[in-house]
């Protein structure tokens, strides 16, 4: 039995995975979705606050209210995993775990999460937890995963993944466009290691900071569904911050392709072609028919604007192509949206199955 889950700090959602006669992995049809239990008065550091105290590399000790908000968090992700499987053979149960936090370069501790606690031994936690239940998994949880690694991972081995497809030379570059944007890698048979784009900087254009400068309006709508209405400045306000999103993704694809053609011209053999995949909950807000072309289209045109900076390089990896009138394209394919909704479950349940061909290739592996 394959287990997938997503634990945020307010709900975790956990759901049975299945492999496919191809090999691929597939929703398995039950799944649950439970909120976190915890300490009522808890109130959890800012993120930046986490930020600075775990970037000193040293363990730093929890507040005692701290402490019991990571220990119901981990009862949570425990009892959505027991729910789920009860009245179940969990004798070779296998459970991945994604995270909605920053975890250490080993996947263990969880380092900094917005509304949430830091934890140290998160893996171990969760398998003590689910001991106590009655559960014992086939084996020890090694690490967990990072929401937007754990993204790139399912658009791979899901059977609905944009990149299932991708051959040993290819790589790929996921943008998980969630309340924040996180940048991941995937490349065949390797562990998706990406890194989280600029919270909280005037260059943020994850959701958390849109809907925030949105609602400082005076708006009576969120953004999405203002979005969805048709009003223009909505609109405008997604479409620019879509554009800012591609020029930032365009730099990174052009960093890529340098480190590639020096890679080359020193006997090396570089990866190969590339496709951008959108995913998270914008990704997902994309692909309502009334949002995804203007919005994808001011993604697009953030690329296209950051490629034409090294038009040479772009045109020689095949991202730009010549149009009529001799302005530059995107290479078609290049950009695509995410289908996969349960991608982040399907990836954690990958994690799981512990394949010898999967190698965790250290704390990043940024395309650029």
């Amino acid at each position: 039995m394959l287990v997938g889950v997503a634990a945020g700090p307010a709900s975790v959602e956990a759901m049975l995975v299945e492999r496919t006669p191809f090999g691929r992995l597939t929703p398995g049809g039950r799944r649950v979705r439970t909120d976190v239990d915890g300490p009522t008065r808890f109130v959890p550091l800012a993120l930046e606050r986490q930020l600075s105290r775990g970037s000193s590399g040293q363990t730093q000790p929890l507040r005692a209210d701290e402490g019991r908000a990571a220990d119901g968090w981990v009862q949570s992700i425990a009892n959505a995993i027991a729910k789920l499987t009860f009245g179940l053979r969990t004798e070779a149960l296998r459970v991945g775990v994604a995270v909605d936090a920053r975890l250490d370069g080993r996947g263990r501790d969880v380092i900094a999460m917005r509304d949430g606690a830091r934890i140290q031994g998160l893996p171990a936690a969760i398998d003590k937890a689910l001991r106590g239940r009655g559960i014992e998994p086939a084996g020890p949880m090694s690490r967990c995963l990072q929401l937007g690694d754990a993204w790139a991972l399912g658009e791979q081995t899901s059977a609905l993944g944009l990149l299932g497809g991708l051959g040993g030379g290819e790589r790929s570059l996921v943008v998980h466009w969630d309340e924040e944007v996180f940048l991941a890698e995937a490349r065949p048979g390797l562990l998706p290691r990406g890194r989280f784009e600029g919270p909280g900087a005037r260059a943020d254009v994850g959701f958390r900071g849109l809907d925030r400068r949105w609602r400082a309006r005076g708006e009576g709508l969120r953004l999405l569904p203002a979005v969805r209405r048709g009003d223009t400045a909505a609109i405008r306000l997604l479409r620019d911050a879509g554009e800012a999103l591609g020029a930032r993704v365009g730099h990174r694809l052009i960093q890529g392709e340098r480190e590639a053609e020096r890679v080359s011209a020193e006997g090396g053999t570089a990866p190969g072609s590339v496709r951008v995949v959108v995913g998270g909950a914008m990704g997902r807000g994309l692909l309502d028919e009334r949002i995804d072309g203007r919005i994808l289209g001011g993604i697009g045109a953030g690329i296209r604007r950051a490629l034409e900076e090294a038009p040479e390089l772009a045109r020689r990896a095949g991202l730009l192509v010549d149009e009529a009138g001799g302005s530059g394209g995107l290479a078609e394919g290049l950009l695509q949206l995410s289908r996969e909704a349960s991608a982040p479950l399907i990836g954690a349940a990958a994690l799981a199955l512990g394949d010898d061909d999967l190698q965790d290739v250290g704390q990043e592996t940024p395309l650029g």
